[in-house]
């Protein structure tokens, strides 16, 4: 009967440790649960999570496109440059070697250039070896009885205009030094007074 008593404790510590075994086997045998799948979650319509590679491209797209300015923002201000006018109220005074021309005064105008063409040529020269800073200019060394035309230039500090309406004129025919002939039976302050009033000399 002592014996049996002892034994009893034995029992119950044996048949607790078999328990604690089966239960860790138990746990170590069960299968763990799977991750959710998120492609079939994307496939089923679920929410997708947003591409940082795609939305770091779409902020630095708009970033640029911010920059930069607008093509039309360019053109206008083309239109707002103003057109630099050409001398005006050309006008010209033809001798049989020369010519003097003068015009108005260019508003901004600080230099100009004088061109010329003689008659049947489409090509203009430029007759001035340096920058005219007056509104007149004396052309010398013109062929007599010739026609030419003459253009000018406006410069100022933004640049050169375009060229002046066109005048033109032809050179008077040179005859050369005047001539006096006289009757040698008048009298000499007769003749003088004569030519004085012919070549009003």
């Amino acid at each position: 009967m002592v014996k049996r008593k002892k034994m009893f404790p034995l029992v119950i510590a044996l048949v607790l440790v078999l328990n604690l075994f089966a239960n860790v086997a138990y746990a170590n045998g069960q299968e763990q649960p799977e991750p959710p799948d998120v492609t079939r979650a994307d496939e089923q319509g679920g929410p997708e999570l947003p591409d940082a590679t795609d939305a770091g491209e779409q902020e630095q797209s708009e970033a640029t496109e911010t920059d930069e300015p607008s093509q039309s923002s360019a053109d206008a201000g083309d239109g707002n440059e103003q057109e630099r006018p050409a001398p005006t109220d050309v006008t010209a005074e033809f001798t049989a070697n020369s010519v003097q021309l003068s015009w108005s005064d260019t508003e901004g105008a600080t230099a100009y250039n004088v061109y010329r063409a003689e008659e049947g040529e489409d090509d203009y020269v430029q007759v001035n070896s340096s920058l005219i800073t007056a509104t007149e200019y004396l052309d010398t060394g013109l062929a007599a009885d010739t026609t030419f035309e003459y253009k000018v230039q406006a410069i100022s500090e933004h640049g050169v205009s375009g060229l002046s309406q066109g005048v033109s004129g032809a050179t008077a025919v040179d005859f050369g030094p005047n001539v006096k002939i006289y009757d040698s039976s008048m009298n000499m302050a007769t003749i003088q007074t004569e030519v004085d009033q012919i070549f009003g000399q």
